[in-house]
């Protein structure tokens, strides 16, 4: 699966990108959005799935301001729609740093009895069979616990309403992930079927 990224990334030339932070710094002429509207990709498709791609792959450590502005407007969102928009501000940056920090981490990490990734192992939802699947795909309360009061200190039984909104947000990152995946899948089979028509014709 990392192979295979890497060489979507490299095919479609997803390299210098141009972001909010580095503007004057960077020789790249075009931006994220500008760069993937070039070569035939929507990038509303996934904006967050892009940016991470970049984060895990490319290194693209300028992208995670805009990666994190779009997981702090879910975040906010996630607590407006549970809590009826009663809860604290800072549970917002808290929850959106502990997911990504949690995903960046877990980019490499796999289930040692299957190898399947963490990130698919969130997305099956507890459908797995594998007990290092299972376990694998809670991250350790443990950990996202220490990972989460490094931004919002609070005692672990406090931490156990925030966990559930925790792990929503870690897995919709790993769905906007899958989606930028799929669409430069998608591009790449597009191109595909026009070279064999080309040949064809």
């Amino acid at each position: 699966m990392m192979i295979h990224i890497e060489k979507l990334l490299s095919k479609y030339g997803l390299d210098s990108i141009r972001f909010n932070d580095d503007y004057e710094n960077s020789d790249a002429s075009l931006s994220l959005e500008e760069q993937l509207a070039a070569v035939g990709i929507i990038w509303d498709q996934s904006c967050a799935g892009f940016l991470l791609l970049l984060i895990q792959h490319r290194s693209q450590h300028y992208a995670l301001t805009d990666l994190m502005h779009l997981v702090f407007q879910q975040a906010a969102q996630q607590l407006a729609d549970e809590w009826h928009g009663f809860y604290p501000q800072q549970a917002v940056s808290a929850l959106s740093l502990a997911a990504v920090k949690i995903v960046i981490q877990s980019h490499t990490a796999a289930c040692q009895h299957c190898s399947k990734d963490i990130a698919q192992s969130y997305l099956d939802d507890g459908k797995s069979t594998c007990e290092g699947c299972i376990h694998a795909s809670t991250f350790s309360n443990e950990a996202k616990f220490q990972i989460f009061s490094q931004q919002l200190p609070m005692s672990r039984a406090c931490f156990v309403q925030y966990n559930a909104q925790l792990d929503r947000l870690i897995r919709w990152l790993y769905e906007q992930r899958d989606s930028a995946v799929l669409a430069l899948d998608e591009k790449a089979g597009r191109d595909r079927g026009s070279i064999s028509a080309t040949l064809v014709a």
